[in-house]
């Protein structure tokens, strides 16, 4: 990560936000905020990863990639035209064709065009030659626009971070004009497309790269036409436009996994899965999001029916599917696995796209596989360790050890200070790493976290003291109170010698397990602090992914300490913004539970015992049976707990002679069931069926049911394709 720029402007606009410009080697400036007021964590950062199309029909396709390596060069057939009053300046004010070195986004080749911002008033044009399009055209390309600067930030109260009034500074439009056209006509406007965002969410959206975009030219199919950006206005920010391409629809199918998927991650040895694999609940509706960017497809979606146990087909924009646990064999007890989705887009005049991301997932349970006959933890993470790799960010440092820029070495805050002020702070100015963390999605399901670890690399002292703290955000990504917290000293990490630096297995362990869902929170942050640490600490580098997430999501954050302007402040920023869509190595013990009941009211028969069987991930021996409040049965009553998974099942018995009821909670951490016992006389309430036509019954064990039910719980799929579990009487 290079910060080889220069500031060479800078304006307080409140206490603890500057504005800079600041300029790379060849003289292209930029402008950012730097800000120790920031607090919210957005995960969307980008509306879409790098892609390049491609289609047997291409009208236009530039990459900028003859540059000559002089200011006035465009290919053949473009130009640019300049607009109002000319402007004096040391720069190309004009559109111009440059390569990225230091703080500018990267190129998708080695060249694009470059439009720098201007305190003047300037309307500068890039036009393509004219080409005739195809039956059904489309427009790609990349572009790097900062939405933020799409506006005028002289109008923001910045002590509020809001804005006072909305006016644009300099925009970007895209055009197209047809051949015997007069005027241009407007097909994208990028300030009005972000007009309605808040400031601190076009704060967030900031890209760190180029984005891909496309537009729909169908009104001009067949036509001679040409293609413009105008870029107009003042003082807004440098814009990069790259990989203009006129052609038929390349479709590219693309979904993304539901959110708050995790996968399998590492083990505390340093073993890992070869396959990947994510980690779904059960007995929650689940989404496949169709991210595909092209317009007016008709969509085929291939997925395992857990009701059929085959693969089915569905036409829908988006997949919904439920899955429930498989108890056909100990491996599916455990490893409840199904083939992953196949999404085939197709549209007249366009070969069909299709996409499936990874092989297969799980549903429920716990990452854990069964390696010669012993059962082997992974934990889990944010991302896949196999297509998202694994390593660790450093920078160069000279003849001294590379700085671990997202961990811990005396030139770490050194690093911080000096790209956040890039070398001009003023006394008592200064930057301090603090934290790392990674955003998850909850489920509606639980998840239940017991342990945790991360893998490392350093030299760590017996008395330093490590933290992790699970801590849930508000509706605005503001971190609220954690909500667990786990310690762990030194002589607690595993640690093998590496050379310079020394392999670590840090964990943790809660005090009671964690669950986090929907009823607790939306998203959270798992935070790792306390290893800025001079006295304890000598280097720490965390593992991370080391590739972009597939979705463009920043989960991966930092958590800094900035003092500027006699105030300090905690400025909470995402790895995207450095090194890329990238997240940590912090894996978690933790399963998705299940609890179901065969019953939900039972009678106790002369004998004085009766027997419910029950559905459980967990072992009888790790719940517990309780009022419904959560006290002590009544000494009339007792409660029995066994097995496990199909085989679980809860022996109830009971002193009392005379009628007597009550609810009694089966609980493990994160499930429970309310199941009703009476003795004495007492009646069982049945439940009306739905007016819908029952299709398919399905037993707890996953097997197909026809003729008389005999009582118990089942999974009922109905004519109008709802799954739902039903308790017969």
């Amino acid at each position: 990560m290079s910060t080889d720029v220069k500031v060479v402007g800078k304006k307080s606009l409140a206490k603890g936000v500057t504005m800079q410009v600041v300029e790379n080697q060849e003289g292209i400036t930029f402008k950012r905020i730097v800000s120790n007021r920031q607090n919210s964590i957005n995960p969307r950062l980008k509306k879409s990863l790098k892609a390049q199309s491609t289609s047997s029909a291409i009208a236009l396709s530039e990459g900028f990639e003859g540059y000559d390596g002089t200011d006035t060069w465009q290919p053949e057939g473009w130009a640019t035209e300049s607009k109002g009053t000319p402007i004096e300046s040391d720069h190309i004010e004009a559109w111009k064709v440059s390569t990225a070195l230091s703080y500018s986004p990267e190129p998708i080749d080695s060249y694009y065009e470059t439009i720098l911002f201007s305190t003047s008033e300037k309307e500068e044009w890039l036009i393509s030659p004219q080409v005739t399009l195809t039956e059904h055209p489309m427009l790609y390309y990349h572009a790097y626009v900062s939405p933020l600067f799409l506006f005028n930030l002289n109008n923001v109260d910045w002590d509020a971070y809001e804005f006072t009034s909305k006016e644009p500074a300099a925009n970007l439009q895209i055009l197209i004009k047809a051949e015997g056209d007069a005027e241009w006509t407007v097909i994208k406007d990028y300030y009005e497309e972000n007009k309605d965002y808040t400031l601190e969410e076009l704060y967030g959206m900031e890209p760190s790269n180029l984005e891909k975009f496309s537009i729909d030219l169908s009104a001009w199919a067949s036509k001679k036409a040409q293609i413009a950006f105008r870029y107009f206005g003042t003082d807004g920010n440098t814009m990069m436009v790259d990989n203009v391409t006129l052609s038929e629809p390349s479709l590219e199918a693309k979904y993304s996994y539901p959110l708050g998927t995790l996968f399998y991650g590492m083990s505390k040895d340093w073993s890992a899965m070869t396959l990947s694999l994510p980690m779904l609940p059960v007995g929650e509706e689940l989404y496949w999001y169709n991210t595909s960017e092209d317009y007016d497809v008709d969509c085929e979606w291939q997925y395992h029916d857990w009701a059929t146990n085959d693969i089915a087909t569905t036409n829908t924009t988006d997949l919904a599917a439920t899955y429930y646990p498989d108890y056909t064999s100990e491996f599916t007890c455990r490893n409840n696995t199904y083939d992953s989705p196949k999404l085939t887009i197709s549209k007249e005049g366009a070969a069909p796209g299709e996409f499936s991301r990874y092989s297969y997932f799980q549903a429920g349970g716990r990452a854990e596989w069964k390696i010669s006959g012993d059962i082997k933890v992974f934990g889990m993470l944010p991302f896949d360790i196999n297509t998202e790799g694994f390593d660790i960010a450093v920078a160069d440092n000279d003849m001294k050890p590379a700085i671990p820029i997202y961990g811990y070495s005396e030139d770490v805050d050194a690093f911080w200070t000096n790209y956040t002020f890039q070398g001009q702070e003023e006394e008592g100015e200064g930057v301090k790493l603090t934290g790392i963390f990674n955003y998850y999605y909850t489920m509606a399901q639980p998840l239940v976290i017991s342990e945790a670890w991360i893998p490392a690399k350093g030299q760590i002292g017996e008395n330093a003291l490590f933290t992790l703290d699970i801590i849930p955000l508000d509706d605005e990504g503001v971190m609220l109170d954690p909500i667990a917290t786990a310690t762990c000293k030194g002589s607690d990490m595993t640690m093998e010698e590496g050379g310079s630096q020394n392999f670590y297995t840090i964990p943790f362990k809660f005090n009671t397990p964690v669950v986090m869902s929907q009823d607790v929170c939306f998203s959270y942050i798992i935070r790792l602090s306390g290893f800025n640490d001079p006295e304890n600490v000598t280097y720490f580098a965390p593992y991370q992914s080391s590739q972009d997430h597939p979705d463009g999501y920043a989960l991966g954050w930092i958590e800094k300490m900035i003092t500027m302007n006699g105030e300090t402040r905690s400025s909470l920023s995402p790895m995207a913004y450095y090194s890329g869509y990238q997240t940590f190595a912090i894996n978690l013990d933790a399963a998705y539970p299940w609890l179901d009941a065969e019953k939900n009211e039972v009678n106790i028969d002369a004998t004085g015992m009766a027997e419910v069987a029950l559905g459980s991930y967990y072992d009888g021996a790790e719940l517990t049976a309780t009022q419904a409040d959560g006290s002590a049965l009544p000494e009339w009553l007792n409660a029995t707990i066994s097995g496990r998974y199909n085989n679980a099942k809860v022996e109830f018995t009971a002193s009392a002679d005379k009628a007597a009821t009550c609810d009694v909670k089966i609980a493990g951490p994160g499930v429970s069931q309310i199941i009703t016992v009476n003795t004495g006389s007492s009646s069982l309430n049945s439940i009306a069926n739905d007016e819908a036509e029952v299709v398919n019954v399905f037993n707890v064990s996953g097997q197909q049911i026809s003729g008389d039910l005999p009582a118990g719980l089942y999974i009922v799929r109905d004519s109008n394709g709802k799954v739902s579990k039903k308790i017969v009487k």
